[in-house]
């Protein structure tokens, strides 16, 4: 899947499933072409697991091997459970139900005040992943296409 194969996959879904959560459909895109290399490695049923959602003790989950960061740089691999999807849109309505009553909710319920997307990204990221750099790379992929 090229970047604008995945791009039109995903955008509109987005926008309308995002927009349904009052989140920011750019953010979930993003995240999406970072985790998944732009829609090449989705996981699970039909590969539809784009996020890398891990397994959230219900429904039906795939064990994948995957790189960690101990939050100074340095890699290590584990074996992890990770969420399986029937489509898209089940994929990005898990996202913004994570989003929004998983540990993400006051920076969720901060944007619906703000709508300040950056900041956003910068609460998320933190807990999201163990990546240092994962709200440069984002932004830099929300601006990039211009999302």
């Amino acid at each position: 899947m090229t970047a604008d194969q995945y791009l039109e996959m995903i955008t509109e879904k987005s926008k309308e499933v995002c927009g349904n959560y009052g989140l920011p459909y750019a953010c979930c895109v993003a995240q999406g072409a970072i985790e998944s290399e732009w829609g090449r490695y989705g996981i699970g049923n039909g590969g539809y697991n784009i996020f890398g959602r891990k397994w959230g003790g219900e429904g039906e989950y795939v064990e994948v091997k995957t790189q960690e960061d101990d939050g100074t740089g340095n890699l290590y691999t584990i074996t992890a459970k990770f969420q399986s999807y029937n489509d898209i849109g089940d994929a990005i309505n898990d996202w913004c139900h994570l989003m929004i009553w998983g540990p993400y909710k006051e920076f969720s319920d901060q944007y619906k005040e703000d709508q300040n997307l950056e900041s956003f990204v910068n609460g998320i990221s933190g807990v999201y992943a163990t990546d240092i750099y994962y709200a440069s790379k984002i932004m830099n992929t929300i601006r990039a296409c211009d999302l």
